[in-house]
């Protein structure tokens, strides 16, 4: 009995040291070797629900049947290679002669540079440019998924090695071309290529941002976007917004780009389809059909009742044929004069607005984002003083103001306040070229761009002497702020400067300008008569009196010794 005893706990203790180690088993990974056909799972997080998932493959990992990575490891798959060979800035990504992925593309520094490749990239899916073969697009390399609701990711099965790239669609956030990297791993510990887990982007998921909306003054020809402007100028502007990406099925879309212009702006011509123009390309060459939008003015917004310009509303053929993707708006407007009205001070502002429903399911859930553009035009002032500094006051004098092309400028205006047009010329009526002080002897002259201008009095005050030589002002704004640079910070001569005798008098600071905002003011010195140094002699004066005095006394003198000589003769 004894022996029988000992036999069943030794069993049990041989079974229960079996079933710890079956239990630490279970537990652990198994590594295993690398072959051409292993694969695994990849889950994508961090989506809305009803946001479809579609995953492509770009580049291939080569291992040969005993499990080893062959040279080159990595090569473009057929419909990548095709269009990197015909890409002028991506070809240097690819050996043309091996489809290898070069060290150029695996050695990327700007992830700027990394973020505009990968859109593109999605951007030549999405419209066919990179295709499987000639005639067809490319292919996913598994079925789409979509999100289901409640949940927040994605799971693609039995996904080979390789880089893919992943898309969405459907929600409402704008979400980023994100790669998955399914590549092979050296194991030190049992010396194998073995698959390791897949890693999709920077954190594991898709980033996705609302869409948002940005303006900007467009670009003209070759020269750089510019918001310094003059007044009676027409500015084109520019705005850009992301298409929200609705599921097919959405109830509740909507999607409206409206601008409110500011004073010191006014819309060109009347508000209409013709005017207002919606483009797929910032470059503005291919413009949306009509039919998928309306244009209304003075457009009303939902539950503030705040009013606008105008408004672009978008229709639901528009959502079949753009979702996901920018649209772009190009309107004109013209820079008035009021841009200095009512404490503008040279200030021109406008915003712009992007609404939509961020509930696709929701006819409540209409939401704007925003953004502003300023423009800035900039002014001169000037003050006659003497020579001590105080003004010249009722005793006006004549300024001629060229601009940097050395042509005459005219303005409206008078009294002391003048401003620009750039349509105005020596036959626009009711111009001049003429600006004349007033009775503090202040000149302002509004409404100009960036430039060199030239300033010369024609006429000085009465009792003074006119100068002969001229003013240079100098505006920059270099990276407008509404702030005129001041050049001298950096060592260079002032932005107002002077030649012969034109006078620039310093102020306390012994500063010959000041700069306020948009602004530039200075105080021109005129010379009086008595301080010039001379008189012009009259008739009548000290220096022909005495002439005439000491004629007069020789006459007398001779008179005197003729009537003598007389009565001597007589005598």
């Amino acid at each position: 009995m004894k022996v029988k005893h000992r036999k069943s706990l030794f069993s049990k203790f041989i079974a229960l040291c079996l079933a710890v180690v079956m239990m630490m088993s279970l537990g652990m990974t198994v590594s295993a070797a690398v072959t051409a056909d292993s694969k695994k799972d990849v889950t994508v997080s961090g989506l809305d629900e009803g946001t479809t998932v579609s995953i492509y493959k770009v580049i291939d990992v080569n291992i040969n049947a005993n499990g080893q990575p062959e040279n080159p490891m990595y090569t473009w798959t057929d419909g990548m290679a095709a269009w990197l060979k015909a890409h002028s800035t991506y070809k240097v990504y690819i050996d043309e002669a091996t489809n290898a992925v070069t060290d150029k593309f695996q050695q990327k520094t700007s992830a700027e540079e990394f973020r505009s490749f990968w859109h593109d990239v999605e951007a030549g899916i999405k419209d066919g440019t990179i295709k499987d073969e000639p005639g067809s697009s490319l292919t996913s390399a598994k079925p789409d998924e979509t999100v289901p609701a409640g949940d927040s990711s994605v799971k693609f099965t039995d996904v080979a090695m390789g880089e893919y790239l992943l898309t969405a669609k459907g929600g409402v956030k704008i979400y980023q071309p994100t790669t998955v990297l399914l590549v092979p791993e050296y194991d030190e510990e049992s010396n194998d290529w073995t698959l390791g887990d897949a890693v999709v982007g920077t954190e594991t998921k898709m980033k996705g941002e609302e869409p948002g909306i940005d303006k900007s003054v467009k670009d003209n020809g070759d020269d750089p976007a510019d918001n310094t402007v003059a007044v009676g100028d027409t500015v084109t502007f520019l705005l850009s917004a992301d298409v929200p990406s609705y599921p097919e099925d959405a109830t509740a879309k909507k999607f409206i780009i409206s601008d409110k212009l500011g004073t010191g702006l006014e819309f060109k011509g009347a508000v209409s389809e013709s005017t207002v123009h919606v483009w797929s390309d910032a470059a503005a060459t291919q413009e949306i059909d009509q039919t998928w939008y309306d244009v209304r003015e003075d457009w009303t917004v939902p539950k503030t009742n705040e009013t606008r310009t105008f408004a672009v509303i978008f229709k639901d053929a528009f959502f079949e044929n753009y979702t996901g993707t920018n649209v772009y708006v190009t309107y004109d407007a013209e820079v008035t004069e009021n841009a200095f009205a009512n404490g503008q001070n040279g200030v021109v502002e406008n915003d712009t607005f992007l609404g939509y429903n961020n509930d696709p399911y929701n006819t409540d859930g209409y939401k704007e984002d925003t953004d502003k553009e300023k423009g800035y035009t900039y002014a001169i002032s000037l003050k006659k003083v003497d020579s001590n500094g105080d003004a010249i006051k009722n005793n006006e004098a004549v300024f001629q103001l060229k601009d940097p092309e050395d042509k005459l400028m005219y303005f409206n205006g008078a009294a002391g306040l003048y401003k620009y047009n750039s349509k105005n010329k020596a036959s626009t009526r009711g111009v001049t070229a003429d600006l004349e002080t007033d009775d503090n002897g202040v000149l302002k002259i509004q409404g100009l761009d960036e430039g060199v201008y030239t300033l010369t009095e024609t006429q000085a005050p009465n009792g003074y002497v006119l100068p002969n030589g001229t003013i240079t002002i100098t505006i920059t704004d270099d990276k407008p702020d509404g702030v005129i640079d001041d050049l001298s910070v950096n060592g260079v001569s002032g932005n107002v400067s002077s030649t012969e005798s034109a006078a620039l008098h310093p102020d306390a600071e012994n500063k010959a300008y000041s700069i306020s905002g948009t602004t530039i003011s200075f105080d021109v010195e005129n010379t009086s008569a008595d301080e010039a140094g001379f008189q012009l002699p009259t008739t009548g004066g000290m220096g022909t009196m005495i002439f005439t005095i000491a004629g007069i006394l020789l006459m007398g003198g001779a008179v005197a010794l003729i009537v003598v000589a007389a009565r001597k003769k007589r005598g």
